[in-house]
């Protein structure tokens, strides 16, 4: 089981890794932050929000313990690492694609327009040419 926890201190969530019922010793993936953990399909990585990205890390499970490679950014992005219930990124399950969810602004500010059922009853001219 792969999971965000900030045991380590207040504030500072990491990922960990966990035999799962069996009450196995738990494992730090992360260093320096890490949320919303993610297995790819085949078991081999765990991919999670750092700080700086999306980071995939492999892993190899063992009888008794698990061993962790060195982490590699995916994916460079300013996605907020928030704790919350909202996925902000997916892995295909061949693990090839990510799909990101990212704030996207298009053309210019709304307008608010103020009186605008009065404006209604107010003839308009249209002059033809």
């Amino acid at each position: 089981m792969a999971y965000a926890s900030d045991e380590s201190g207040p504030g500072q969530w990491e990922i960990y890794v966990q035999p799962f019922m069996s009450g196995g010793t738990r494992q730090q993936i992360s260093r320096g932050g890490g949320t919303h953990p993610r297995w790819t399909a085949s078991g081999r990585q765990i991919v999670y929000m750092a700080t700086d990205g999306i980071v995939s890390v492999p892993v190899v499970l063992e009888a008794e313990r698990i061993r962790v490679g060195n982490p590699s950014v995916l994916l460079r992005t300013s996605i907020p690492s928030l704790l919350d219930g909202r996925s902000h990124y997916d892995i295909t399950s061949d693990g090839a694609k990510l799909l990101v969810r990212q704030t996207v602004s298009h053309g210019p500010p709304a307008k608010a327009i103020l009186n605008w059922f009065e404006k209604l009853k107010t003839p308009t001219r249209t002059i033809v040419p």
